[in-house]
């Protein structure tokens, strides 16, 4: 297009070259002879050599593509065929957390949905209607704190992947493995992580941010019930605060439990299908097995892929060794080969065990935070667990008037650890 506009120009300039040299001739046919001038005739046939001007034939222009399919992180490339070198075109998303578009065209799947991308070009539009699946990465964007270490989970991407990251000295892969690879935050900016298979290219874009100081994770084990967990949702939404919620099996008034969780912002975490401990610890494949099936009932309730659990009576427990030696030591490590983050606690309320009132279980709680760390309190949601509803708002207003911020435990929080102990 810039080609035909310089053309076209050159073009009107000889024209108008031309029409004074007739003009100087009629004046010069009226006046006394002068003394000739000769034409500058490098300039001429320059002129000459531009030829006619082009001009788009706009029903040549087209776009590569009118629909198209990519999974979440996936990227694809949309031009307008036939528009020209240096086509000025503008590019839009009717949806951006669905699909983004850059500037060149390039469009990335952000979430699962639809999106129609639109290009202008000379005042014409084309469109593409773009459709993204939750296959591919588990993020296409994410911010990341400095020194967390993020799983990013892939699906449906079969085969060896090459991943790389565009800027290490921010992002950088400290582990690939089946499945997923860890992403840690090294200092503020931003970096691309890239994953390649085939012809087809996935990107998370990572933003490494300064990493909080003093935050509380509430965490509720053992629900979604009937009588505690919708009064811990009202007090958690009155006060504009978020917590994790370690899940068992649950039924169709459990679902919309945890769907209204899941919508008021708290994050679902994995605590297994069953709670029955002589049950799942028998043997390795057993406890897999119980992560699993509620991983899967999960999914088609949430819509998405849940990779943090906590195991029944803590990573530390004991009671696993009635049924099988040494079986602990063993878990940790095959949860952590399989892709999953586990969640012990450095604060306990007590509300299982010693606190039997709500009074105590506020002690236990303020009592164990810490500044300047990160606190992930246990808390149970079980049936009539009155003393931890009834102390729940106290303790959040004692966090946020000494300063502390309340998170949900993510994909990339660094996890609290207990020493195994079978």
């Amino acid at each position: 297009m810039k080609q035909n506009i310089e053309k076209i120009c050159r073009l009107l300039v000889f024209t108008a070259a031309c029409f004074l040299l007739k003009s100087s001739a009629v004046q010069a046919s009226e006046m006394p002879p002068a003394t000739p001038v000769a034409a500058d005739a490098g300039v001429v046939q320059a002129l000459e050599a531009s030829g006619p001007a082009l001009v788009t034939d706009y029903d040549d222009v087209s776009i590569n593509c009118s629909s198209k399919t990519i999974g979440t992180g996936e990227t694809f490339r949309l031009r307008l065929d036939n528009a020209g070198d240096g086509a000025v075109i503008k590019w839009t998303s009717s949806n951006e957390d669905v699909v983004i578009v850059g500037r060149d065209g390039k469009i990335h799947g952000i979430s699962g949905g639809k999106s129609i991308v639109r290009a202008v070009y000379e005042g014409r539009k084309y469109t593409c209607k773009v459709k993204v699946t939750d296959e591919g990465l588990a993020y296409a964007q994410y911010e990341l704190q400095k020194g967390e270490t993020l799983r990013l989970h892939v699906r449906g991407i079969a085969g060896k992947v090459k991943w790389s990251s565009g800027n290490r000295n921010v992002a950088k892969i400290v582990k690939k493995m089946d499945g997923h690879v860890c992403i840690k935050g090294i200092k503020n900016g931003t970096s691309t992580i890239l994953a390649k298979k085939g012809k087809k290219t996935f990107a998370c874009k990572i933003r490494v941010v300064k990493k909080d100081k003093s935050v509380i994770y509430l965490t509720f084990d053992d629900g979604p019930s009937l009588t505690s967990t919708p009064k811990i949702l009202d007090i958690l939404k009155k006060n504009k605060v978020n917590a994790t919620f370690f899940v068992i099996n649950y039924d169709k008034k459990g679902e919309k439990l945890i769907k209204r969780a899941a919508s008021e912002g708290n994050a679902i975490a994995i605590h297994g299908y069953s709670h029955d401990y002589a049950a799942i610890y028998r043997s390795k494949e057993t406890y897999i097995s119980n992560v699993t099936k509620l991983q899967d009932k999960l999914e088609k309730t949430l819509g998405c892929r849940v990779w943090t659990t906590r195991f029944p009576g803590g990573s530390s427990n004991l009671v696993s060794r009635r049924y099988n030696r040494g079986i602990m030591s063993r878990l940790v490590k095959e949860v952590d080969k399989l892709g999953y983050s586990y969640f012990d606690w450095n604060v306990s309320s007590g509300d299982a065990g010693g606190s039997t009132n709500s009074a105590q279980v506020y002690k236990s709680v303020t009592r164990g935070l810490r500044k300047n760390r990160d606190n992930v309190v246990l808390m149970h949601d079980f049936s009539n667990n009155d003393k931890t509803v009834n102390a729940l708002d106290s303790i959040i207003k004692y966090g946020k008037s000494h300063g502390y911020e309340f998170k949900v435990i993510s994909d990339s929080t660094t996890a609290v650890h207990h020493g195994v102990q079978n």
